[in-house]
């Protein structure tokens, strides 16, 4: 084959193999990157779940616990409700005694800050306790004015700004007391300020942006915890997300949603619970940020796992490479000492003619063609008995047994006339030197022939 055509086949198949290899590669990374990601996608998926859950634990908890605190809060209403009516059916309410009742039950109420009893018109008649509303008159309050003018020995409910942001409230629960004859008597009502509902949500772990929040049905903000900055105290409290809005308009029970705060802007997983029988909802959100922490470290170090699997790989790939160029410059330089050996032995002035250890000719030269008038394809396959006249065939097989178990260089016929035999029959003498090749398939032997036809001796 010519030299160019082998060498232009080689860089082909060195362009095949290059290309194989890096489809390989790119595909096996691809697909070790899609594996990645999408466990990536799953633990993220997994982590928001378990925020979903944490909230949603978390703001069941707190509705019972809330809800349990308006109980007794309502309860200790109840119970003061019946001491002042008693009092007033009696003949009249003793201050001293009512100040004494009223201190022993709050040291005993652990839910409110502070009791306040009002009469008839609304005048604050006594009032105890860490937190009490600093007022002469409620007249005008909407507890007041509820109980008064619709079910006075009903349940009122209602808000009065006592946090140090100027947007928390806090919460009055209060009960109407009527006259055993007949008639609005007055009120009394407790107050359940936002230091002591921020003391019952410091415990709960939220992460560093996490947050607790109570809202009355009309969405308004009563307490937030932790409480906002003095930056956000003017942003209007009834303000909600849309998505907020959505879930409460398919359940307003309950649900769990996820969006940005309108105060500070973090994207929190929120859970929002409506206390049965109090007007009131709970909200505990998680930030993303903080819930997904842990999946970021967990992505990172399955990107980097994915990034060494890739350079491992390119490395390998690329010595794979390296290994593939260095064969196929071994072989092509196999291929050209091949060629060149095949132009020598074309070329040589003798006839070469090659065998195998049975004597099968393998290879001639052009000068064999010439001196036996045999083609080439008329000599290769064939026993190399053809070239010699049949009183030395017998000899010349003997020979070969010989040479094969002790090859050497030698010359055949020393000291006697050695003849060839042409394709038209015609003998002529000749000189003839045998050498010994070891190969991958056996030993091959290599017969010089040198015609001596026309050589004085």
């Amino acid at each position: 084959m010519n030299s160019r055509l082998v060498f232009f086949s080689r860089l082909s198949r060195l362009a095949t193999f290059s290309r194989a290899l890096v489809a390989g590669f790119v595909l096996l990374n691809a697909a070790v990157l899609a594996l990645s990601l999408l466990t990536i996608e799953r633990n993220r998926n997994e982590h928001r779940d378990r925020a979903r859950v944490a909230t949603q634990n978390l703001a069941q908890l707190l509705e019972i616990s809330l809800d349990a605190s308006l109980q007794r809060a309502d309860l200790t209403l109840l119970t003061v409700r019946d001491e002042i009516e008693r009092q007033i059916e009696e003949g009249g309410i003793d201050n001293r005694t009512l100040s004494d009742y009223l201190a022993r039950t709050l040291s005993h109420q652990v839910d409110i800050d502070s009791l306040q009893v009002v009469d008839a018109n609304g005048n604050v008649a006594k009032a105890i306790g860490q937190s009490t509303l600093v007022l002469d008159s409620v007249s005008d309050r909407d507890f007041f004015t509820k109980l008064r003018d619709g079910s006075q020995a009903g349940i009122a409910f209602s808000r009065t700004q006592f946090g140090k942001a100027s947007e928390e409230m806090g919460i009055v629960i209060a009960r109407g007391m009527e006259r055993r004859s007949g008639g609005f008597a007055g009120v009394v009502f407790a107050v359940l300020t936002p230091d002591r509902l921020h003391k019952s949500f410091s415990g709960l772990e939220l992460g560093s942006s996490g947050l607790v929040a109570i809202r009355g049905l009309d969405l308004g903000l009563l307490v937030r915890h932790p409480r906002l900055a003095a930056s956000d105290t003017g942003s209007d409290p009834k303000s909600i997300s849309a998505a907020f809005r959505q879930a409460l308009f398919v359940n307003a029970e309950f649900g769990t949603f996820t969006s940005k705060n309108g105060f500070d802007g973090i994207e929190r997983t929120n859970t929002y619970r409506k206390l049965a029988g109090y007007p009131y909802y709970v909200i505990v959100g998680l930030s993303t940020d903080d819930y997904l922490l842990g999946w970021r470290r967990e992505s990172l170090t399955v990107l980097a796992l994915a990034g060494c699997f890739a350079l491992a790989t390119f490395v390998l790939s690329e010595q794979l490479r390296r290994l593939w160029t260095r064969r196929e410059a071994a072989i092509a330089m196999l291929a050209k000492q091949e060629a060149k050996l095949r132009k020598l032995v074309e070329w040589a002035p003798d006839a070469l003619v090659i065998t195998d250890s049975d004597g099968r000719i393998v290879m001639v030269n052009q000068r064999t063609e010439s001196m036996f008038g045999y083609s080439r394809q008329e000599m290769v396959g064939r026993s190399v008995g053809i070239l010699l006249p049949e009183r030395f065939r017998g000899g010349h097989a003997d020979l070969l047994r010989r040479f094969s178990t002790q090859p050497e260089t030698r010359k055949m016929g020393v000291g006697r006339e050695v003849s060839a035999l042409s394709k038209d029959g015609r003998e002529f003498p000749v000189n003839i030197s045998l050498s010994p090749i070891d190969t991958d398939e056996g030993m091959l032997i290599t017969a010089d022939i040198r015609d001596m036809r026309g050589i004085s001796r």
